[in-house]
């Protein structure tokens, strides 16, 4: 049995591929450089002023699936320790689903549309009307491993078919599917078919947004101090994770401040196993 371990689960720093300063670990996209097992290798200290008056600042890291060949599913992220007293973290994540629509315009009685949904092709057959087109369509994408659902609706002489990556597909970027042959015929002209993305999907395989400043909170991230749901993780698949770090007004030195951070899902060796990281606070 294939299975996946620690060594296939990798903290890295956002702030892009080069980004190898903790400082700059504030959004961005991920970095090729880890998180390190040392002090401050995500925040800095903590000077007296800042002790005294108080202050709160954020980093943001990735989570990656390194394996080559295993899918981590249900994954989870969360603060398996920190340190009393000094300061105190939160993470949390963006979440969004992500949705496209295919624009059929014209009148199709019969024929065949191929869409490129990343590396793999995808094949659908009109039938003889647009639930035909929708039930091929279910089938292809759930055939490749990229099930979701699908509606349509017809306006004038436009079919409309959105597609919406949910379950277990949630909370991911997939790439926009593209048309890589249209050979739908019928009706006085030839049908035309155009994709868009109506959302992209969030956190896995998207880019965190860049922050201004550490101490301006990322928008739409959620902050909790219990475990975070990430979903389905694909050998490759990335996820960004935000961490909020609190020092409360008159806060008393707290010497090798930090926290733990642990990545858990199925499957692992044994039945349940886990991978964690220490930033320092």
């Amino acid at each position: 049995m294939t299975t996946i371990g620690s060594t296939n689960i990798e903290f890295l720093l956002s702030g892009g591929t080069n980004n190898a300063d903790p400082s700059k670990s504030t959004g961005g996209g991920p970095s090729s450089f880890p998180v390190l097992g040392s002090l401050n290798n995500l925040f800095p200290d903590i000077t007296s002023e800042e002790a005294s008056s108080g202050k709160v600042d954020y980093r943001c890291f990735y989570v990656k699936n390194s394996g080559s060949s295993v899918t981590l599913y249900d994954t989870q992220v969360l603060v398996s320790s920190q340190n009393s007293g000094g300061s105190y973290v939160d993470i949390g994540i963006a979440k969004s689903t992500d949705v496209q629509r295919i624009d059929v315009t014209g009148s199709p009685t019969s024929g065949t549309a191929v869409f490129r949904l990343g590396s793999t092709l995808v094949s659908v057959n009109w039938g003889s009307s647009p639930f035909g087109f929708l039930s091929s369509l279910l089938n292809a994408l759930s055939y490749v491993g990229a099930a979701a659902e699908v509606v349509y609706s017809i306006l004038g002489n436009t079919t409309f078919f959105t597609v919406t990556f949910s379950g277990a597909n949630d909370n991911k970027s997939w790439p926009t599917m593209q048309v890589q042959e249209n050979n739908l015929v019928g009706g006085s002209e030839a049908p035309t078919i155009t994709v868009r993305k109506i959302s992209d999907g969030r956190p896995i395989n998207s880019s965190a947004p860049s922050l201004v400043t550490d101490q301006m909170a990322p928008s739409g991230v959620t902050f909790q101090s219990g475990s975070l749901l990430v979903g389905k993780m694909e050998p490759g698949d990335f996820a960004p994770v935000w961490v909020r770090r609190t020092t409360p007004a008159n806060t008393e030195f707290s010497l090798n401040d930090g926290f733990t951070v642990k990545v858990s899902g199925k499957p692992f060796l044994p039945a349940t196993s886990s991978s964690s990281q220490s930033p320092n606070a």
